[in-house]
């Protein structure tokens, strides 16, 4: 009976700590949270106003065994008008707070997509709070649950111009396509194999 209370005793114990590191929140909570705590350091003019209108990647993977990170954004921008990309990287707990952040030299970026209205980053921004929204989606679960990527691009739909923000999954090899209108509005979403 002694052997089986230590071993209860050793297994929640292990477990206690394992359960710690378990994030509560999703990666696609991640890509959004980025959105914000961007916004936040520009707002506090701790990183170049040039991440409002230039953003078009964020990356997202776990941080594992290093507490009390769990996740770590890496947030790419289109090439500047003058100077060389930067990326931004911004570490998060399991909660999903913004723990440390760092601005990192060297980034690789694509062409600036000129957003007429609304910033790169309200265009990042708004077609996850379609992904938050809707996770009890078959569809967009997997993206909910296991974002790794969101990229902005500027393209055409119906004949009309959109912001594509494309999301890639840890879960499986799919892609989702989120079309929003200039403004931020929603129009439509597709699932691609």
């Amino acid at each position: 009976m002694k052997i089986l209370f230590a071993a209860l005793i050793s297994f929640f114990t292990i477990n206690q700590s394992v359960l710690a590191q378990v994030a509560k929140i999703t990666n696609a909570s991640i890509v959004e949270l980025s959105s914000h705590k961007i916004d936040r350091l520009v707002t506090l003019k701790k990183i170049d106003g040039s991440f409002l209108t230039k953003i078009e990647r964020i990356d997202i993977s776990l941080i594992l065994n290093q507490p009390p990170y769990m996740y770590r954004s890496l947030v790419s921008q289109t090439k500047p008008t003058q100077g060389n990309p930067i990326q931004l990287e911004i570490l998060f707990d399991k909660d999903g707070n913004a723990l440390t952040y760092k601005v990192l030299p060297n980034g690789i970026a694509g062409a600036d997509q000129n957003w007429p209205e609304k910033t790169a980053l309200d265009l990042s921004e708004s077609p996850m709070h379609y992904v938050l929204d809707n996770s009890t989606d078959p569809k967009i679960n997997p993206f909910f649950t296991d974002a790794a990527s969101l990229t902005l691009t500027r393209g055409t739909l119906a004949g009309q111009d959109v912001a594509q923000a494309q999301l890639t999954s840890y879960k499986n090899k799919s892609i989702l396509n989120i079309y929003i209108k200039l403004d931020g509005t929603f129009i439509s979403f597709e699932v691609l194999p």
